[in-house]
């Protein structure tokens, strides 16, 4: 599963640029607030991503 199976199609895209943009910089990610669409809805959701070593 991934942010496609999950998100509409634009949501998606923005949410894996960000992603592989912290994997390319290994710079943290904090996206305080943000609207994304789920179904129907739309919900607000803060993130945060960082790169994990060693797994």
């Amino acid at each position: 599963m991934d942010d496609f199976d999950l998100f509409d199609e634009e949501d998606a895209a923005r949410i894996t640029a960000s992603d592989t943009s912290v994997l390319d910089t290994l710079s943290p990610t904090i996206i305080q607030e943000e609207a994304v669409k789920l179904g129907d809805k739309t919900r607000f959701i803060s993130t945060r991503t960082v790169t994990v070593f060693g797994s």
